[in-house]
């Protein structure tokens, strides 16, 4: 076997997703390779090959009192340091959503995309930072229950969200060994 023929086999395979779905279901500094990153400037039947960043509604959580739920979000405001996407480079942007129906909630993406091919829409982003932070909604019940240790509980759960399993897991145990006669007492009531 040549060494070209063993490169070729360790070659990890490449799994492409959506825009829409990395922006909502991949935490921050990651990257991923997106399907539909880029849109042609003008459509029609000559697209052009300058290319800018695509901008799909997002479905997430709205945590404004007139909404209390998974609502579409649409871009209002896209700042990026070009005009275009340029091909191989990489282009840092951010981009700013607004809830559809309170239009009160802004959740805004920090990115760096890279377009891997001229015609074509594939390429890869690397999610620097989102704001508010990622991760579902705490339910409003259990910060209740672990009131005088929810500040440490939200680290936690920053922790977990961004990968660092074991300092979320000292973070969750100090709640809980805190806790613990509180949490029985509930469990004993219902």
């Amino acid at each position: 076997m040549t060494y070209r023929n063993k490169q070729e086999q360790t070659k990890p395979e490449v799994t492409y997703q959506t825009l829409s779905d990395f922006l909502q279901n991949t935490p921050p500094n990651k990257l991923g390779h997106i399907l539909d990153l880029a849109v042609p400037k003008n459509a029609g039947p000559y697209p052009s090959v300058e290319k800018r960043i695509n901008t799909p509604e997002l479905r997430l959580h709205c945590p404004h009192e007139l909404c209390k739920g998974v609502r579409f979000f649409r871009c209002v405001d896209l700042l990026v340091d070009k005009k275009s996407l340029d091909q191989g480079t990489l282009n840092y942007l951010y981009v700013r959503y607004q809830c559809s129906n309170c239009k009160k909630t802004v959740k805004v993406y920090s990115l760096a995309a890279q377009i891997d091919t001229i015609l074509g829409p594939r390429g890869t982003c690397y999610k620097l930072g989102e704001d508010p932070p990622y991760g579902p909604p705490v339910s409003p019940g259990l910060i209740r229950l672990i009131q005088p240790d929810s500040d440490m509980f939200m680290q936690g759960r920053k922790c977990e969200n961004q990968g660092f399993g074991i300092g979320a897991f000292t973070y969750y145990r100090r709640v809980v060994e805190n806790q613990k006669n509180r949490i029985l007492e509930k469990i004993v009531k219902v």
